[in-house]
């Protein structure tokens, strides 16, 4: 309550002496007294009367005046006076009293009155079922709530949304009447929308007793009865141009309402069904529509102004389009208006298209030059333009044939062979010299030449086609070599270039002396040096300089073949002379590859010398004899799919010849829906990030200080703008270090995993709302977010949770089950408050047996599995995976005693799988403790054990294979640990291993985790051994991170990664899929994943050698295997597939 206007009115009492003039007005007796009472106050309302009312004991005066002074005639004693204010519908306004002992003499108060009112909060919820789009006329865009009264203005207050509340204020005690309106936006009669004006749809009224001094708290809502008015009709075209017969259909979104419409001057409708639109080109037709309820107000009455245009046919189509023919052409008419008639004429003049004669019928054929026209015309329409095409027919030319090998000096062992690109020609050959024809030898198979110098010429013919150019190349043939020819790059800084060799591999040298015969070797060509070996089957051999300062060995280890090799001054191997023509080089990006988007840009590659056509097609037609082919160069790009429909595909087929060769690819795109939220853990491909290590973002958010060799200077900014890399590698989720604020600077408080406020973000890694906008800049990029949490130890003296709760025990480890409601406070918090997607749960045997009396994960997973299904059932998105995976550095025992297993129910469901990522490092690399029986250089077979592994898990586990992380040495640095290997970037070995592990790891069934800074081969140069640097192994990994500035090499491996991620994420077989264990040897791996019809072959070299693996048709079924990534196909054959794979090498097929 409070004092009407003023702080107080002023109370005087005083001496008033009567003069007679007054006694003359007052009638009064000798024991009365006069009290005469003063009302002086300035009101903010108006006030009609005053009553007055005196007690004095049993005895009770009053007095009505509308005048603020009033006097009152009482006995001598004590009084009590009451004053109330009226306005005229008799509201009492205010109140005031006050005491008076009324002496013999005449006395005068003045009393203070308060005002009689008090204040209310209305909220406005809405159960009336009215539900218009934003957007559509009758749309509540705000709610009014009038409080009404009789005597008093109303009072009007407007809020934005249901469930928001009015506050009214000084209201006069008593009963007021609540008037709450929905209003939308008010459309005029053409739709539009009348500026600052707005319609009431919905009304609802309340009776509410406001109370003197006290605010009320009122909840109202629009109720089943609120609509007061008909939303209006819609039409399902607005005023505007439109054909002839279209046909209109109308709506209204009020529940039973009529609708009614009338055309031009016709009569008013009921509508029932569409109605169509007609009349003559140029025509106006004008339509009023309108709606009405019963009880209700009507809909506004709408004008449609509609302007009949007819319209043109589509012109005609030609398929296949004019141009020059090598052979007769079968021609198709086509108008995307099915209802068409198409005429056409060959002879040059316009068609006619009154006469039946000239009408299309079926496709025809044009033998010689012509120009073609046609016109279209359908019903209602006027007719398309006239459409001309010419086609001339030239008879084509063969192609050159290509003689292969290209010119040069060759024993006579070598096979001669000859190609044409025109399929169906013959070709026919000389050998010395003479021009050929057809009466020359005719080629059929590869042949030898004899001993001497011979030139071959060759020509190649087919009927109806001019012959081609005569090829020619050129020889010098002899004798056979009977052995094994060693060629060696010579490294650059050498002077020399000497081979140390055991001739039969038998332990017996044939070289004793440094830089001097039999070590010596010819230079055969620029760079090159040779040294052949007759009467040999096997030679072990390495090079040296003529010292034993410089050599180059295999790997550390003496080179051994059984054929003719080649080695690079780098040390790699291969067993085709590198510098001999190749036939042409195809590929596309993408690959065979899967896509949601309407189209896709495909860029065409070849590469190659003196290449003379190269073609492609995406009708799946062989492009070297499909008439639909289409010429390209190196990086044509093509667009494809929209003309597929969600599940169609389309292939791209590619061809190309040069002077060695002719080549040939095809590629598959098949469209899919529009990808979503991961809903299978299996398919997450997760790139874990250092958050303190990764990118710097925020000159102002940085701890400058932490372990191992980054800048330390990583933000949640910087992981922001990094997302777009993140997602071109083809990953669907990012897994942060701990982000929570562990109050302090040190390089230990930079890593985050001793955290002592698990409910704010670390002002030295950003804000709330940095974290907020990364997670919503994920999800609007499909990338689901993972949180580290740290639910075993802590910093000491954690904050409380929000609701009071704190971990007990120790700090490292905490103590369960007094710690459990703080940590699944925790896990819950930040899936509401971030929308985050899962969890990665540090050292989580400290939650489990072997820090606890049981598995307290169980708990927080349960918590966490009920949240994310609460968020699922309410709509949400996002935050619905719940996704927990534990680092648990220890044996599979250990992982299933601490991680799967809760008394024999589910604990956790999945766990890194650091048995697996052991094995993986220990067969292509070593593992970090080298002294270990067997560390390194394990066979493909140790893969085999490494899978064994998960017969000790529970149904439900579902392991998360990595290859590094943040404790780990990165793989780059376990290739330069390794004993038999030590070498780094400089290596091209060391980009093939990289490749060999990230394709095992894309076979993998179940989640994976690349760690920043794989995908482009990062390592610390020269980091060996634990100290080398300064670095030791459990930090050494945790290097600046980088998305842009990559070398060739950084570039090709990280390509190479995001096409495993495509195909791993378009196919399902590889991450859900059943795995079947084919085979396995020293140098082989190979599996079969099956999920459903989709079957996929996975083949592993992890020798430096190429192999060739024979898979048994009848394990994997098929004829043929399709190649995935540009992998050749391959055919069944005798029962079974000969696979050639490369050194260090994954490949993937298709099971066909």
């Amino acid at each position: 309550m409070r004092i009407v206007n003023c702080a107080r009115i002023l109370i005087t009492v005083s001496l008033i002496i009567i003069t007679s003039c007054y006694q003359d007005q007052i009638s009064f007796s000798a024991d009365e007294v006069v009290l005469n009472i003063d009302i002086l106050v300035n009101r903010s309302w108006t006030i009609f009367e005053y009553d007055v009312t005196a007690r004095g004991g049993d005895v009770v005066k009053n007095v009505t005046s509308s005048s603020s002074t009033v006097t009152m005639v009482l006995t001598p004693g004590m009084w009590n006076i009451e004053v109330s204010a009226k306005n005229s519908s008799a509201n009492i306004l205010y109140k005031g009293k006050a005491s008076v002992n009324l002496t013999s003499q005449t006395q005068s108060v003045i009393i203070p009155l308060l005002e009689e009112s008090g204040s209310c909060a209305v909220t406005v919820n809405n159960q009336s079922g009215y539900s218009i789009a934003a957007g559509a006329p009758g749309h509540i865009e705000k709610i009014s709530v009038t409080a009404k009264k009789s005597g008093f203005s109303d009072i009007s207050k407007e809020i934005a949304n249901y469930g928001d509340f009015a506050v009214f204020q000084n209201l006069l005690s008593g009963d007021w009447e609540f008037i709450l309106e929905g209003k939308a936006k008010t459309i005029d009669k053409n739709y539009s929308v009348v500026a600052g004006e707005y319609t009431t749809y919905i009304r609802s009224n309340y009776i509410k007793t406001i109370v003197s001094g006290k605010m009320e708290n009122f909840i109202t809502s629009f109720l089943s009865d609120a609509q007061v008015k008909v939303t209006p009709a819609i039409p399902s075209a607005y005023s505007g141009t439109i054909s002839s017969g279209t046909l209109i259909t109308l709506s209204c979104r009020t529940s039973g309402s009529t609708i009614k419409y009338k055309i031009n001057d016709g009569a008013i409708l009921d509508y029932n069904a569409p109605f169509s639109i007609t009349g003559a080109n140029g025509s106006v037709v004008n339509v009023k529509v309108y709606a009405e309820k019963a009880g209700l107000e009507n809909s506004i009455i709408n004008e449609l102004i509609y302007t009949i245009q007819n319209q043109v046919t589509p012109d005609p189509q030609f398929n296949p389009v004019g141009g020059t023919y090598q052979a007769a052409v079968g021609v198709t008419l086509s108008c995307s208006d099915t209802t068409a008639t198409i005429y056409y004429a060959t002879d040059g003049s316009t068609p006619d298209n009154t006469k039946p004669e000239y009408k299309y019928v079926s496709p025809f054929n044009i033998s010689s030059d012509v120009t073609v026209k046609a016109i279209a015309l359908a019903p209602g329409k006027t007719a398309s333009s006239v459409i001309t095409q010419t086609y001339t027919i030239v008879p084509a030319k063969v192609a050159t044939p290509v003689i292969s090998p290209q010119t040069g000096s060759y024993d006579a062992d070598q096979d001669f062979s000859i190609i044409c690109g025109t399929q169906g020609s013959t070709i026919y050959y000389t050998t010395d010299g003479s021009t050929p024809d057809n009466t020359k030898t005719q080629y059929v198979s590869p042949f030898k030449l004899a001993v001497g110098s011979k030139t071959v010429k060759a020509i190649a013919v087919k009927s109806g086609m001019t012959d081609s150019d005569i090829s020619s190349a050129s020889y010098t043939i002899t004798d056979s070599f009977d052995g094994i020819a060693i060629c060696f790059e010579k490294p650059d800084g050498w002077t020399n270039a000497f081979i140390w060799y055991d001739k039969d591999s038998n332990g017996s040298w044939e070289t004793t002396t440094l830089g001097a015969a039999p070590g010596d070797m010819i230079n055969y060509r620029t760079g090159w040096y040779k040294k052949e070996l007759a009467s040999t089957a096997s030679v072990t051999f390495l090079f040296n300089d003529g010292t034993w300062n410089k050599t180059v060995k295999d790997n550390g280890a003496d080179f051994i073949t059984t054929k003719n090799i080649w080695v690079k001054k780098d040390g790699s191997k291969v067993y085709e002379d590198p510098l001999a023509p190749q036939p042409p080089q195809l590929s596309a990006a993408p690959g065979t590859s899967y896509f949601s988007t309407d189209t896709i840009n495909v860029t065409l590659n070849v590469t190659g010398t003196n290449i003379s056509t190269s073609k492609y097609t995406t009708d799946g037609s062989y492009p070297k004899t499909s008439p639909t082919a289409v010429v390209f160069s190196n990086g044509t790009v093509v667009t494809i799919g929209g003309d597929i429909a969600v599940g169609g595909s389309k292939t791209i087929r590619l061809y190309s010849i040069n002077d060695v060769g002719e080549s040939d690819a095809s590629f598959d795109y098949i469209k899919t829906d529009a990808p979503e939220p991961v809903s299978d853990a299996n398919n997450l491909r997760i790139y874990q990030i250092m958050v303190e290590s990764f990118i710097d973002g925020d000159s102002n958010c940085n701890y400058n200080t932490g372990y191992g060799p980054s800048h330390h200077r990583g933000d949640i900014r910087g992981i922001i703008n990094s997302l777009d890399y993140i997602k071109g590698l083809g990953m669907n989720a990012i897994w942060l270090t701990p982000i929570f604020d562990s109050d302090g600077s040190s390089a230990l408080d930079a890593t985050g995993y001793f955290c002592r406020d698990y409910f704010t973000i670390d002002p030295k890694f950003g804000s709330f709302n940095d974290a907020k906008e990364l997670v919503e800049k994920a999800h609007q990029r499909e990338m689901m977010v993972i949180l580290d949490g740290v639910f075993g130890h802590h910093k000491g003296w954690v904050r409380p949770s929000p609701t009071g709760k704190l971990p007990s025990g120790g700090s490292n480890p905490v103590s369960y089950p007094g710690s459990l409601d703080f940590y699944k406070e925790v896990a819950t918090y930040w899936i509401d408050a971030l929308d985050i997607d899962g969890w990665r749960l540090d050292q989580a045997y400290q939650v489990a047996t072997k820090n606890q009396d049981r598995n307290y994960w169980k708990d927080i997973r349960e918590a966490v599995e009920a949240k994310c299904a609460e968020r699922a059932a309410a709509g949400k998105q996002w935050g619905t995976l719940g996704y927990m995976v534990g680092e648990i550095w220890d044996s599979e025992t250990n992982i299933q005693l601490w991680g799967y297993n809760a008394e024999g129910n589910a604990g956790l469901k999945s766990c890194f799988d650091f048995p697996l990522r052991y094995v993986l490092a220990q067969v292509l690399a070593t593992q970090e403790e080298i002294n270990q029986p067997g560390a390194y250089n394990q066979p493909a077979t140790k893969l085999v054990s490494g899978y064994a592994t998960h017969s000790a898990y529970s149904a439900w586990a579902r392991p998360n294979l990595m290859l590094t992380n943040h404790d780990l040495v990165r793989f780059g640095d376990l290739i330069q640990r390794a004993p038999h290997l030590k070498y780094g970037k400089e290596r091209p070995d060391y980009w093939k291993r990289h490749k060999a592990a990230f394709s095992f790891m894309t076979s993998y069934t179940g989640p994976i985790t690349i760690y920043y800074g794989d995908e482009i081969g990062d390592e610390v140069a020269n980091f060996v051994n634990k100290g080398n640097s300064g670095y030791y192994d459990d930090h050494v990994s945790r290097s600046s991170g980088q998305t842009s500035g990559f070398d060739a090499n950084q570039s090709d491996l990280k390509n190479y990664l995001t096409s495993l991620m495509n195909l791993r994420e378009s196919n399902p077989a590889l991450w859900r899929g059943t795995r079947s264990h084919i085979s396995a040897d020293t140098y082989t791996y190979v599996d079969l994943k099956t999920d459903g019809a989709q079957k996929m072959l996975y083949v592993l070299n992890v020798s430096t050698d190429s192999k060739t693996v024979t898979v048994s048709q009848s394990a994997v079924g098929g004829t043929t295997l399709r190649g995935a990534l540009g992998a050749a196909n391959v055919n069944a054959s005798g029962g079974g597939y000969s696979i050639s794979i490369e050194g260090l090498t994954g490949k993937f097929y298709f099971v066909e």
